[in-house]
């Protein structure tokens, strides 16, 4: 993806961004009832593909950073020089409170090169984060003519697609699609940040879907991949 294609290629779109971006107060403000429709159409389809490019350079950028912290991980001095004792305290203090990327979102990028480490760039982008929390978890236990088939269904299917691919083909287990409930006694502080959580459209973009079991799904894969690195650096 060139860097041209990361900004919008009409200046009335660029000016149209630029002014959301910059925007403060009420969206009722920001967006008044007496928008003319040519405005508010102009204004949805420049902030929605703004929103789009964005998106595909997160995809893209993720598993180059992914590579850049395993080096770094695997090159203490990198990371002391940085005034970390630990590879997880340089994630805590320059990665996650510095330079703004979550702890879980790091880890996983780390995670997926390190099982995928010949993968070109743009397979990356084509499969996004999405399927490869399912890739991650065959990969240990697969063939390479069984991953390299994998990778291909991945590059083809949508997640819902590639997900029931792989329970039919044996590498998950069908078990993970049978309906369960489960019940865990909270706050309504809790409830609440759940239900936000649930509701949000980014979130609801990345894990394809706006089903809150597999929303859970995708947040304890996450938070399992980070925590089980996080294990091994200590």
């Amino acid at each position: 993806m060139p860097v041209d294609s990361l900004v919008p290629a009409d200046e009335s779109e660029r000016q149209i961004v630029e002014a959301a971006l910059a925007a403060e107060g009420r969206l009722e403000v920001v967006v008044p009832l007496t928008t003319t429709p040519e405005d508010l159409y102009n204004q949805t389809a420049a902030i929605c593909k703004a929103i789009s490019r964005m998106e595909a350079g997160i995809t893209k950028l993720q598993p180059i950073m992914g590579r850049a912290l395993l080096l770094i991980k695997n090159n203490p001095e990198v990371y002391r020089a940085a005034g970390c004792r630990t590879f997880d305290d340089f994630i805590r203090a320059r990665v996650v409170e510095e330079w703004g990327v979550s702890r879980t979102t790091a880890y996983n990028s780390i995670r997926t090169v390190t099982i995928h480490p010949n993968l070109e760039i743009e397979r990356f982008q084509r499969i996004g984060s999405s399927k490869f929390f399912i890739l991650n978890k065959v990969a240990d236990h697969t063939s390479t003519g069984t991953y390299n088939r994998l990778l291909q269904a991945a590059e083809n299917m949508n997640l819902r697609d590639f997900r029931e691919y792989v329970e039919q083909n044996g590498q998950i287990s069908p078990g993970e699609t049978i309906p369960a409930v489960i019940v865990i006694h909270a706050t309504q502080e809790i409830k609440q940040q759940w239900d936000n959580m649930v509701q949000n459209l980014r979130v609801q973009r990345v894990c394809d879907s706006q089903n809150p079991a597999v929303i859970l799904q995708h947040m304890m894969e996450e938070s399992l991949g980070s925590w089980l690195a996080e294990a091994e650096d200590q």
